[in-house]
């Protein structure tokens, strides 16, 4: 399988970032054309979509008071669903890509819950800890 991990500048990962990586990718939902591994912000309930994923759907924010799964700090996505997800990017509005990426369409996105992302991201321990 052809993967791509896209990170921001200043993501710092995890010594053990590979092996950890794989016990993640081992309880991934299967149809996952994107994974977000990096995000803050609220998460919902009802988008719950195993014991460490979550499928957001819309809103992004309530009142730009509450945000959910907002930052694009890294994304793991197969190579053969990239076209799916430009599609899905283009057909939206332009806004923050956060936003974007937290409308699931037919490229399905999940966010890696915010408990689980220390695993990966060790600066990511507080906000495991706020959670």
């Amino acid at each position: 399988m052809e993967l791509a991990v896209v990170l921001e500048d200043d993501s710092k990962l995890h010594p053990q970032w590979r092996a950890n990586l794989e016990a993640v990718l081992e309880t991934a939902p299967a149809d996952w054309a994107m994974l977000r591994l990096n995000a803050w912000g609220a998460q919902r309930e009802e988008d719950t979509a195993g014991e460490m994923w979550f499928r957001p759907e819309e809103p992004f924010t309530t009142n730009e008071t509450v945000f959910f799964y907002g930052g694009a700090g890294a994304q793991l996505l197969r190579g053969k669903d990239i076209p799916r997800i430009l599609a899905h990017i283009k057909s939206k509005p332009i806004d923050d890509i956060d936003a974007r990426l937290s409308w699931n369409s037919s490229a399905p996105i999940y966010v890696l819950a915010k408990d689980q992302q220390p695993l990966l991201f060790p600066q990511n321990i507080r906000l495991a800890q706020l959670s």
